[in-house]
């Protein structure tokens, strides 16, 4: 007579179902032994049914990170500085605890403007360094923009360092732009204009009266002679006087 035991397994993601049969006449014996040997079946379940019918899909792990250093890396100090012309350079990274350093030449007077343009998060902070001290600093260009921009003049000719840090912890990609700026023109205070002075009409002088041909004849013993019936053309100018004479018969 034969005896079954049903034993059901199921760990984790598979199900085992063991099926032992024990035979108690040594008539049902394998060859070679008297102990039966027990049949085991394994079932591995594809997945759980989908409203389709098909399995459900196992997702796989992603990798770490889907940030990667970028083309210029390593250039995490100022001796391995990134050298950096008057350009544009795109799909720059910051990950984990990355930073940027790049270098750039100036001639005295020359004023630069460097900039950076996030994207996926990344919050910058920018550094410019001249002669080993710190110059210029700016985190935020604005309280929405989370880019960061700094300008600086050059007192002579030299080389410059940049510096790119994340402002907080969470990486992200930024394009890098340097580019010469005009400094910006002081306006000039147009000037008061002052009124000219009203003029005051200066009375001519009087005409000096040009003496005539009597002249001198501005007393009794200078009076001039004339002859009536005659008609002659004299002056009289300021302060002068004419007397002349002539002789008249009786009646």
């Amino acid at each position: 007579m034969f005896k079954k035991r049903w034993l059901f397994i199921a760990p984790f993601s598979f199900v085992m179902l063991l099926v032992v049969s024990a035979v108690t006449s040594t008539t049902q014996a394998q060859e070679g032994g008297q102990n039966p040997t027990p049949i085991v079946i394994t079932v591995t379940p594809l997945g759980s049914p989908t409203p389709g019918g098909g399995p459900t899909a196992v997702p796989s792990p992603t990798g770490e990170g889907s940030v990667q250093p970028d083309r210029f890396e390593p250039n995490n100090d100022t001796s391995s500085a990134t050298s950096i012309g008057l350009q544009i350079e795109p799909d720059l990274t910051l990950t984990g605890d990355d930073v940027d350093y790049f270098t750039g030449y100036l001639k005295a007077g020359q004023m630069v403007r460097i900039s950076t343009t996030v994207y996926e998060g990344l919050d910058t902070r920018l550094k410019l360094y001249w002669g080993g001290q710190l110059v210029a600093e700016n985190d935020d260009r604005s309280p929405s923009d989370v880019g960061s921009t700094v300008t600086f003049t050059a007192p002579s000719d030299g080389w410059y360092v940049a510096l790119v840090e994340k402002a907080t912890v969470y990486d992200g990609i930024y394009d890098l732009e340097t580019a010469l700026a005009e400094p910006t023109a002081t306006p000039t205070a147009a000037p008061t204009l002052t009124p000219m002075p009203t003029l005051t009409p200066t009375p001519s002088p009087t005409p000096i009266m040009q003496p005539d041909l009597a002249e001198p004849n501005n007393s009794p013993e200078t009076a001039r002679p004339v002859t009536p019936g005659l008609r002659g053309t004299y002056t009289v100018g300021a302060g002068d006087v004419d007397y002349f004479t002539f002789i008249a018969k009786m009646g």
